[in-house]
């Protein structure tokens, strides 16, 4: 083998050697004299040496979920209705649970018994000229802040959102089961 072609295969065997020793840790021995073989480079290598490694301690607490930014939701599009769409509504309140609509009533109870966060109208899909028109006994539930200006035989247009039908017992011993919204807006007519 000529001598350049042996140079080669010599240092790029130490480049190899050394990339690996650098990979894995290893601490090379350096001295002033290059090497001249192979095997005087491996020799001035020392072997690493690996202990096992053992887990950490494990918690009983979970980890806490990673950050990430909020995704912006979507704003809610509150649907207007027509009187029968309404009646099918009100007529299986538990299958439009979560569903958007814009309804109109008259209060027919906003006392003590129902507190500040509730009241009892009777409701339609679309506006009507009577408020004996209306003719769907509705349970609503909002924050007081939003039902603050709100009294009974108030009439009004609302933003709510379905949340199921809704048991309760009337005053005369009795019980009764009814839609139940909760009131995102309301407004007095």
């Amino acid at each position: 083998m000529t001598r350049t072609i042996r140079f080669l295969l010599y240092g790029l065997a130490g480049a190899v050697l050394l990339s690996a020793a650098m990979i894995t840790g290893a601490v090379v021995y350096s001295s002033n004299k290059p090497a001249t073989t192979p095997a005087a480079f491996v020799e001035a290598t020392p072997v690493p040496s690996f202990e096992p490694i053992t887990p950490a301690a494990t918690t009983s607490a979970p980890m806490a979920p990673p950050t990430t930014k909020a995704a912006k939701a979507a704003p809610i599009t509150f649907e207007k209705l027509t009187a029968r769409e309404w009646k099918k509504v009100a007529k299986s309140p538990d299958d439009y649970l979560g569903d958007h609509y814009v309804v109109y009533g008259v209060v027919t109870q906003f006392d003590a018994a129902t507190g500040s966060d509730s009241f009892r109208a009777d409701v339609d899909g679309v506006r009507r000229a009577s408020e004996y028109d209306y003719d769907t006994n509705t349970m609503f539930v909002g924050e007081s802040s939003v039902l603050a200006d709100l009294v009974e035989d108030d009439r009004f247009t609302a933003k709510v959102t379905v949340l199921g039908s809704y048991d309760y017992e009337t005053q005369i011993g009795g019980s009764t089961t009814v839609p139940q919204l909760h009131v995102v807006s309301v407004q007095v007519l």
